[in-house]
């Protein structure tokens, strides 16, 4: 699972429990899974999660491998707020690599 590396700002291997929430059916309760962190990079902000499971899960297509984003382009964001069910917001680019670093983009809105 990729997710946001800054996630794992304070991750302590030891003591640390990293819980996966599945939405299957949004009329039932999430299925939770206890993932490993494979790896972490906090400079990229991307981290890379595994869970133990012979069950196919969900998952979400990106974009195809040769897809350009370009300023203005919409976008979508799903997140757990808080801890709260996913929401969804529509967003649209604003600037690309505007930041020195990994490539990155920046949208309209806030997604928490």
């Amino acid at each position: 699972i990729l997710t946001c590396g800054h996630v794992f700002r304070d991750y302590e291997s030891e003591t640390s429990v990293i819980e996966v929430d599945f939405f299957v059916d949004p009329k039932e309760a999430p299925v939770t899974f206890v993932g490993k962190l494979v790896k972490s990079d906090l400079k990229a902000d991307v981290g890379l999660i595994s869970i133990p499971t012979d069950t196919p899960l969900p998952v979400s297509p990106i974009a195809p491998a040769d897809f350009r984003i370009q300023t203005r382009d919409s976008v979508l964001s799903i997140g757990c707020a808080g801890g709260e069910v996913p929401t969804e917001q529509q967003l649209a680019v604003t600037r690309i690599n505007r930041y020195s670093g990994p490539h990155n983009i920046e949208c309209t809105g806030v997604p928490e």
